[in-house]
């Protein structure tokens, strides 16, 4: 078994650390872990890595690769240069994106196998079209998002808790686990037939007056703090309790 290949909180002052320091080859059948390595500058072209690649607080990168492809989690948590993802990532289980404030966009058809973990990302306005996450997508306290893409795929949880700048959903969304969308206080309204398999959190969203016609809620609905919704009975769809 290929060991992993470890530069934890490596810093080389005055130079650019990159990996084709450490090895000739495009393809790296182990982890990689550079965690806190701040001088990294850049990553080879064409890199591949078989297990996880965990980049978490590499705040000097300022961009990835064309074709980067990690079979296992790929984690650029606290990567706070970090502008935009290449086209062509290639991420095999979860991505995570945790406080990469200064990311600012992300490329069209991105799939994620399983858990996409966005949250405070600030400086994000928009979500490409055709965005699929299988496990789960995390977009607490994206203050900057002002919609969701037609067309977003999202197989378990979705949580937009904090979402201050959100004014819609688009039609259509399914979402297969819960739904947060506390403290969403620019949404005014839901799209007709919102599909929640799980719960349906509403709490502080003040601007909506009305749930939408086909509502459908596999667990419980919270409307805690929704000022406008007092007088709204429980809807036909929602299989669970309502909670104000």
């Amino acid at each position: 078994m290929t060991a992993p290949l470890t530069l934890r909180n490596r810093v080389l002052a005055g130079e650019v650390l990159t990996l084709e320091d450490f090895t000739a080859d495009s393809f790296l059948h182990a982890d990689v872990d550079l965690r806190g390595c701040t001088g990294l500058r850049a990553l080879p072209e064409g890199l591949a890595v078989g297990g996880d690649l965990n980049l978490t607080d590499c705040t000097g990168l300022r961009a990835l690769p064309d074709g980067l492809a990690a079979g296992g989690d790929l984690n650029l948590t606290d990567c706070t240069g970090l502008r935009a993802l290449p086209d062509g990532l290639a991420v095999g289980r979860d991505l995570y994106l945790t406080g990469c404030t200064g990311l600012r966009a992300l490329p069209d058809g991105l799939a994620v196998g399983g858990y996409l973990n966005l949250s405070g990302c600030t400086g994000l306005r928009a979500l490409p079209d055709g965005l699929a996450a299988g496990g789960g997508l995390n977009l607490d306290g994206c203050t900057g998002l002002r919609a969701l893409p037609d067309g977003l795929a999202v197989g378990g949880y979705l949580d937009l808790g904090g979402c201050t700048g959100l004014r819609a959903l688009p039609d259509g969304l399914a979402v297969g686990g819960n739904l947060w969308l506390s403290g969403c206080t620019g949404l005014k309204a839901l799209p007709d037939g919102l599909a929640v398999g799980g719960y349906l959190n509403l709490d502080g969203c003040t601007g909506l007056k009305a749930l939408p016609d086909g509502l459908a809620v596999g667990g419980d609905l919270s409307l805690g703090g929704c000022t406008e919704l007092k007088g709204v009975r429980k809807p036909s769809g929602v299989e669970g309790a309502v909670y104000r």
